[in-house]
């Protein structure tokens, strides 16, 4: 349609220039372009002017609009002839309902159910107990030209089937919605194509949990003017003998592009028909969290008594801590106070405060009346407060005046990223004790408050990524991808996809909900069998073997040896190995055995079950028995001795009748064309 479309437009714009002045071409150029830009400025502007007339009997104009015509060269426009719609059960199984246009007036006029749907073929569907992947029949469609009705056939008989129930993976309907309803919409066509060939499909439309289709009959195609060329489907009907050679391009197409189906199956087969392993790796992603108490992030600081800080509960979003400031005696003190900030506290940190309260010679948990207080944020002044005879005039602090001061959260280093922390420090100065007459030395307590802009669980995520152990081998040109399960749901199977998808799956850290899919991608590659380098053993047995020198009187092989270390062959002549026991045993190490035929056992079967007349006989070899400073036989009634004991290996008879067996197998009428040698 677009090279349609596209040629159109540059049949116009010739015929445009052949009508122009060849003197002003640059600017009759430049007025064809304005006029054309403005005749295709957006897709509904290009459907109306160029589309819809060659689908119907809407007239096409020239790009300036001066003239018009009759464009038409397709078939009439696609009516809806068939509804699938689809009722999920809870076991994921699915009722059919197929909405049927019969005789294809543009209503629909018949009503066809196929309860209970298990799974989905490319030429019919599965049926199984509810849920579950047992017990199930397999059916086709079978339409007379009236009914459309459901036919159980073999599974030998079904092709391109997949499960689609929570026997294989829940939701596996709602995710795939349109795909399953396209492969069951594509399964009855196929059965409507049988009695009418020249019906086809031109598009679907999903709304909700229905499958609309839209079709038209090619036999009503024809171009301008009343031709009889038809489309190039049709043109198959008249001659199938084109289809062959038009089916080897597209697979010799389909079968080098890594997206195909075709590909996937060539790569498929090549696996099944090649020597290989299997290798199984894992594709996860992984998400990490810290949980933790805000004690944690004052854990080096103390308070009066030496215990942790806090925090201390002053609210809904209101917590504090109590640091203690120690003081000498008619002087002043000061407090290094270490503490960790976390990206989830730092984001809820609305203001911060620090209070103290004074009296007169100041008591504890009263600082002295006369001084003043600072306080520095990673050596930065961040606040402070000088103050004289702010005292109470009774000798009881808690009735002591208080004090406030406003720290700059800005003076806080924050955490360099949102999954990890820094480090800070709180510098505390309390001086000035105005002579200090009778002010005794001693700890006394500092509050900071921290005012949060919400609630605060402390947990924050610390990492967030993808452990692929996968792509070595999804590089290797070795490796074909065999079994894939993504969420628990099978997407390639030996070697093709299924076509089947997850539904995106939400988790919850740390109350941030992270949806998405590919949470676990458990893989099987098939890879080529590369063997065992045994190169380097020949390469020492030819060496071994060729300097070997055996001295019969010693019994004693002498040779030269080559070993490989790091990549380096080493040379070890003047080797030595001791075989002198091997051949100068004493006979006594010899074991005496003695053949002996056995009583009948049976007869032989024959292929007719008939039994053969002849006796079946038996021999087997027996350790013999000393006695008496003699080798015995042991015989029972009826056995025969055939030879009797002895020390022969029979070395030669089992050599002669393993060689009479594999020449038996041998293929003698040189069926590869090349002589063999036996």
């Amino acid at each position: 349609m677009v090279g349609i479309i596209i040629r159109l437009l540059f049949f116009f714009v010739l015929v445009f220039f052949q009508n122009g002045n060849a003197s002003d071409v640059k600017s009759e150029a430049k007025n064809v372009f304005q006029t054309f830009k403005s005749t295709s400025s957006s897709s509904q502007v290009i459907k109306q002017r160029y589309v819809n007339p060659l689908l119907s009997n809407t007239p096409m104009y020239t790009i300036d609009s001066s003239t018009s015509f009759n464009a038409q060269i397709l078939c009439p426009s696609a009516t809806e002839f068939m509804t699938i719609l689809a009722q999920p059960l809870s076991t994921g199984d699915i009722n059919v309902i197929v909405f049927l246009d019969k005789n294809r007036d543009g209503r629909m006029d018949s009503q066809f159910n196929f309860n209970g749907v298990s799974g989905i073929c490319a030429n019919g569907f599965i049926r199984c107990d509810p849920g579950k992947w047992q017990a199930c029949k397999f059916y086709k469609f079978l339409y007379n030209g009236n009914s459309l009705i459901e036919r159980e056939v073999s599974f030998e008989e079904l092709g391109g089937c997949f499960c689609i129930n929570n026997s294989c993976g829940s939701g596996l309907f709602w995710r795939n919605t349109h795909y399953v309803l396209s492969v069951l919409g594509g399964a009855i066509v196929q059965e409507f194509q049988r009695i009418d060939p020249s019906f086809t499909v031109s598009s679907s439309v999903l709304e909700g949990t229905t499958l609309k289709f839209y079709a038209q009959s090619l036999s009503n195609c024809f171009t301008v003017g009343g031709s009889s060329q038809v489309k190039s489907l049709s043109d198959y009907m008249e001659n199938p003998y084109t289809m062959q050679g038009d089916v080897s391009l597209l697979y010799m197409s389909e079968s080098q592009n890594p997206k195909s189906v075709v590909y996937s199956v060539v790569q498929a087969a090549r696996a099944m028909n090649e020597v290989s392993e299997e290798r199984t790796c894992a594709i996860r992603r992984v998400i990490g969290t810290r949980r933790y108490d805000l004690s944690e992030l004052f854990s080096g600081a103390r308070d009066c008594g030496g215990s942790i800080p806090g925090p201390y509960v002053c609210g809904e979003t209101c917590i504090y801590f109590s640091f203690g400031v120690y003081q000498e005696y008619h002087g002043g003190g000061e407090a290094y106070i270490d503490f960790e900030m976390t990206p989830d506290f730092y984001e809820r940190i609305d203001s911060i405060k620090a209070f103290w309260r004074t009296d007169t010679r100041g008591p504890y948990p009263c600082f002295d009346d006369d001084g003043y207080m600072r306080f520095y944020l990673n050596n930065t002044y961040a606040g402070g407060k000088s103050y004289g005879d702010s005292e109470a005039k009774c000798n009881c602090c808690s009735s002591a005046p208080q004090h406030w001061v406003t720290l700059s959260k800005s003076l806080i280093i924050p955490p360099p990223s949102p999954n990890s922390s820094s480090m800070n420090v709180l510098h505390v100065v309390a001086g000035g004790m105005g002579g200090g007459e009778g002010v005794q030395a001693g700890c006394r307590p500092i509050r900071v408050y921290f005012y949060l802009n919400g609630s605060f669980k402390g947990c924050y995520i610390t990492n967030d990524y993808v452990e692929d152990t996968c792509s070595s081998l999804d590089n290797d040109p070795q490796c074909v991808l065999w079994e894939e399960k993504v969420d628990n749901v099978v997407t390639v199977q030996g070697g093709a996809k299924t076509g089947l998808y997850p539904l995106v799956k939400c988790e919850t850290f740390c109350d941030k909900v992270i949806c998405g899919t590919n949470w676990l991608v458990e893989r099987k590659y098939k890879c080529k069998n590369r063997g065992i380098d045994l190169s380097d053993a020949e390469r020492r047995l030819e060496k071994v073997y060729s300097t070997s020198i055996f001295d019969s009187t010693t019994g004693k092989i002498d040779f030269t040896d080559i070993r490989k270390n790091e990549g380096t062959w080493n040379i070890y002549p003047s080797q030595e190995l001791e075989i002198s026991a091997l051949f100068y045993r004493d006979t006594v190490e010899c074991e005496h055995v003695c053949k002996v035929e056995v009583l009948e056992v049976g007869k032989d079967v024959r292929l007719d079950m008939s039994l053969k007349v002849e006796p079946k006989k038996i021999f087997v070899y027996r350790p013999c028995q000393e006695e008496a400073g003699r080798y015995v036989c042991p015989l029972s009634s009826g056995e025969k001795l055939v030879t009797d004991c002895t020390c022969y290996s029979f070395f030669t008879e089992a050599t002669t009748a393993l060689q009479a067996m594999r020449l038996a197998g041998s293929d003698f009428i040189c069926s590869t064309g090349v002589e063999k040698s036996f």
